[in-house]
């Protein structure tokens, strides 16, 4: 069993930055932000929009979102399998007595896909790392992204401002409960309110000046614009 820092935690996370995830961008930044300042005490994170590196792990306080503008790419499941095998390697060179007790990554996404990287292969990566060195994992976003993507602990959340917020501050409390439980103990995951909060019916979209010039349902007008 490797060695590490009783009471440290490292808490990464992948935000999807896909054309798909536009209009919830700025509510997905701000959830995350607010997840970021509920994380006290000896917490390292990094915050790593899709298709880009991990950086170096910091204490949460100095984390900041960035904007997560497009385009960004949609293959979410092979950009967690070079995050999990890149931050295996960055705790690794890490000195044992520096190195986090605890390990989570939490995915928000709303669409996924990969050629590098196989659904197979995935949840086999996710799987060991739970398994053999106590990560947990969980996942925001659109439930068929998350069933590519071997993760158990999904959360279903609508596509719009008030479905992130419910869906980071659900994942917020998560974190909390995984960072105070001990390495393979079991961990309380989402609740019913948190998935009815979560899941909220996406409000109507306002028609812009030109739909209502024409008389056009915003609907029908997106359906135009595809």
């Amino acid at each position: 069993m490797p060695v590490t820092k009783p009471g440290r935690s490292a808490v990464v996370i992948l935000a999807d930055r896909s054309r798909s995830a536009r209009p919830v961008r700025e509510a997905l930044r701000a959830g995350l932000t607010s997840l970021l300042a509920d994380q006290q005490g000896d917490v390292l994170a990094a915050v790593v929009p899709s298709g880009s590196s991990l950086p170096t792990l910091r204490p949460a306080a100095d984390v900041s979102v960035p904007a997560l503008r497009p385009p960004g790419t949609a293959t979410l499941r092979d950009d967690l399998g070079v995050l999990v095998t890149d931050l295996g390697t960055a705790l690794s060179a890490m000195p044992e007595e520096d190195r986090p007790s605890r390990v989570l990554v939490l995915v928000v996404g709303t669409a996924t896909g990969g050629t590098r990287w196989s659904q197979d292969a995935i949840a086999d990566l996710v799987g060991a790392q739970q398994r053999d060195y106590a990560w947990e994992f969980a996942f925001v976003g659109s439930g068929d992204a998350a069933a590519e993507l071997g993760i158990h602990r999904v959360l279903p959340a609508t596509l719009c401002d008030e479905g992130v917020r419910a869906g980071l501050a659900a994942a917020s409390g998560f974190l909390g409960r995984a960072r105070d439980a001990q390495p393979w103990a079991p961990v309380e995951g989402f609740s019913d309110a948190d998935r009815v909060a979560a899941g909220i019916e996406a409000p109507a979209a306002t028609p812009t000046w030109w739909q209502r010039l024409v008389g056009r349902k915003p609907e029908l007008a997106a359906a135009d614009r595809r």
